[in-house]
């Protein structure tokens, strides 16, 4: 098993912007990093909830959710296609923000993140050729998972942090534009 390689390209997979970046960035941004740290941890437990799934059931999974891909891509596509139709609506009646607790920031990453079913044939074909055959699958697949979610934790916070220290960057530099 290359490790390093193995970092490597899941650090690169992490550092693409998808659905649960956009939101844990735009959380951030307009609630400030507490509650965008809170979307990452709702985020955190569902990629964990995928990756345990991922472990024990890893052989099963590839037979069997093949199968099913295309309705597992639309209910993704529904899940994402709802929250950006909810922000849309918000910005054109110009309403204040909601105000977003703990709890519900927390419960729409957990939402997020297990609404994408996909990800679990992804974590699964991702994880997999880093295996190898002579040493137990158990533990390298339980090793590799790990750390894959330790990387995927790591760059949702790093999201969180640094999309609000730009926010404040852009909003001071407009005001001495001013």
């Amino acid at each position: 098993m290359n490790l390093l390689l193995f970092i490597g390209i899941a650090l690169g997979y992490t550092l693409i912007p998808g659905p649960n970046a956009m939101l844990i960035i735009t959380t951030s941004i307009a609630y400030g990093t507490k509650r965008g740290l809170q979307i990452a941890a709702g985020i955190s437990c569902a990629i964990a909830v995928h990756l345990l799934f991922a472990i024990y059931s890893s052989r099963f999974l590839v037979n069997t959710l093949r199968v099913n891909l295309q309705w597992f891509k639309w209910v993704g596509a529904a899940v994402i296609a709802v929250l950006v139709l909810k922000m849309l609506i918000q910005l054109k009646r110009k309403q204040e923000r909601p105000v977003l607790s703990g709890v519900k920031s927390f419960s729409q990453g957990v939402g997020l993140g297990l609404g994408n079913p996909k990800a679990l044939i992804f974590y699964t074909a991702f994880i997999l050729p880093f295996v190898k055959a002579e040493k137990s699958f158990q533990d390298q697949i339980s090793l590799l998972a790990f750390i894959f979610w330790i990387t995927v934790c790591l760059c949702d916070i790093s999201f969180a942090v640094f999309s609000v220290k730009i926010k404040k960057l852009l909003v001071r530099y407009h005001l001495s534009k001013d």
